[in-house]
């Protein structure tokens, strides 16, 4: 009788010693922005703790350990492990994006040529796409799978069990998510990108006095892209931030009057939280807001029946400003 050698060896990326294994999902270009130091490697990390349901504030926080994982975006099955880190994500939307992202930072939107509002919109979009939220939900089971390739033979009325080679590929891979990300930012996303080019590309400035906010899952967004009501943001910096809005007068007379810039300034907080476990900012007194809503926005999500009505509940709660004093602006 044959026994097989249950003893088999990975085989890592040949290239694993030159390659990093702490994968940034929230690229660390972007959170320089929010630096405290000299150096632009420090930063004020808010962190909700599951276990107590309690937010963490700590301020002087490595950049290099923030927002990042463990061999990421790594493509493994039992036999060999690649790393796409390097090729696809630095290379396809850190390198450009960081470029975009600092002429907009120190310039405006307006000064992008058409190429670079592209580029800048594939990198919004994928700041999604490449988060390990989005990436746990994209991981298929095994059970699941083989419905797939059993629906797939059945439309398209192929032999049984034509699909099984692939089934079979895609049951060893220790993460489909991985998949799905790299393939989402190698090029699937074009359309969700089309639909931030689509919006009309609002610039929303804050004083230093009172700055943005970011966090592990920056981009804002209400709506599926594919709706009329979708519209997304983004801070760019402690004092910049981009809203991507629909075409429409009333969107437009909104962000330029000043009620409708405070509105949208605290909504554009509101988004940055809304699928956040982590806030990093440049300032370094606690605040108020995200201590709160962070622990808050936790608890309660999983009940609210959509981002509207997230949005409508946070508004009430939160008609304050980071001091803990009311204003009146809503």
């Amino acid at each position: 009788m044959k026994h097989e050698n249950n003893h088999t060896h990975k085989k890592a990326d040949p290239s694993s010693s030159n390659v990093p294994h702490n994968h940034h999902y929230v690229p660390q270009h972007f959170l320089k922005a929010w630096s405290v130091d000299s150096s632009g490697n420090k930063i004020h990390r808010y962190k909700w703790i599951s276990a107590t349901n309690k937010v963490e504030f700590k301020t002087g926080r490595s950049i290099e350990l923030s927002a990042s994982a463990h061999d990421l975006y790594t493509l493994s099955d039992s036999t060999v492990t690649r790393e796409f880190e390097t090729s696809i994500m630095t290379a396809r939307l850190d390198t450009p994006g960081s470029e975009i992202l600092q002429k907009i930072r120190v310039d405006s939107i307006g000064q992008l040529s058409a190429a670079e509002r592209s580029a800048f919109a594939h990198y919004l979009v994928a700041l999604e796409g490449r988060n390990p939220m989005v990436m746990e939900q994209m991981h298929l089971s095994a059970v699941v799978i083989d419905g797939i390739a059993a629906k797939l033979e059945q439309e398209h009325k192929a032999e049984r069990g034509s699909f099984g080679p692939i089934a079979g590929i895609l049951k060893k891979l220790k993460s489909t998510g991985a998949l799905a990300a790299a393939a989402y930012v190698g090029g699937g996303s074009k359309e969700h990108a089309r639909a931030i080019l689509d919006r009309q590309w609002v610039e929303l400035r804050t004083e230093p006095s009172r700055p943005f906010f970011t966090s592990n899952y920056p981009v804002g967004r209400c709506a599926w892209f594919d709706r009329d009501d979708f519209f997304a943001c983004l801070a760019v910096s402690p004092t910049r931030a981009v809203f991507f809005v629909p075409k429409t007068q009333v969107w437009c007379a909104t962000l330029t009057r000043p009620a409708g810039m405070r509105l949208a300034a605290q909504m554009l907080k509101m988004l940055t939280l809304r699928n956040a476990s982590e806030a990093y900012t440049s300032d370094s007194a606690r605040s108020v807001f995200i201590t709160e809503e962070l622990s808050w926005r936790r608890r309660k999500l999983s009940q609210e029946k959509n981002e509207k009505d997230y949005l409508v509940g946070a508004a009430v709660r939160y008609s304050k400003t980071d001091d803990g004093t009311y204003s009146t602006h809503w």
